[in-house]
C-alpha cells in the first residue's frame, strides 16, 4: 500500500466516524479522537514515505491529499476560554513590556517540539497533528510566498 491509498483509507475512516457511535449515542469527543488518531496516522506516513522536500512537495499536491484536506475541513475553530485550561502561573510572573491591545494568558503546554500546536489545540476544537498536517502542507504548496524577501519582516 502506498502514501496515497494510505490517505484515502484514512478519508474513509473519517467519514465512517461520522457514523459511529460510542454506547449507542454520536459523541463529538469520540469523533475528535478518531480524527485525531487518523491525523497522527497521517503525519507519520509523510515522515515514513517523504524522505526529502520534493517528495513532500509531491505528495501536497497530490489530488487525493488536497482532497482529503477539502473534504475533512477545519472542525469549529472558535478560540475559546472555559477555564479548564491550565495556567503557567510562573510565566504569568514574567515582566512584560508590551502587552498589547489584548489580554494574554500564558497557559501550560508540554514543551515536546510541537507546543505552538499544543497551543492551538489547546484553545479551539482541532488537534495538534491536524494543526500540523495543515500547517505542513500550507508552508510547502505557497513555499514561495513564504521564502518571498519582499514578504518576509
Amino acid at each position: 500500500m502506498d502514501l496515497v491509498d494510505s490517505i484515502r483509507n484514512c478519508d474513509n475512516l473519517l467519514q465512517l466516524s461520522n457514523e459511529i457511535t460510542k454506547n449507542g449515542k454520536k459523541n463529538p469527543k469520540y469523533k475528535q479522537e478518531i480524527r485525531s488518531a487518523l491525523f497522527k496516522h497521517v503525519l507519520v506516513l509523510l515522515g515514513k514515505y517523504c524522505l526529502d522536500f520534493n517528495e513532500l512537495e509531491e505528495f501536497c499536491n497530490n489530488p487525493v491529499f488536497k482532497a482529503f484536506l477539502a473534504k475533512n475541513r477545519i472542525i469549529n475553530v472558535n478560540l475559546k476560554w472555559n477555564g479548564d485550561i491550565p495556567i503557567d502561573t510562573v510565566a504569568q510572573e514574567y515582566p512584560r513590556n508590551d502587552p498589547g491591545p489584548f489580554h494574554t494568558v500564558p497557559i501550560k503546554i508540554v514543551g515536546d517540539g510541537n507546543c505552538l500546536m499544543h497551543c492551538f489545540s489547546k484553545v479551539s476544537n482541532m488537534c495538534a497533528e491536524e494543526c500540523r498536517v495543515r500547517m505542513i502542507s500550507e508552508l510547502v504548496l505557497n513555499k514561495k510566498e513564504y521564502l518571498n524577501p519582499d514578504v518576509i519582516c
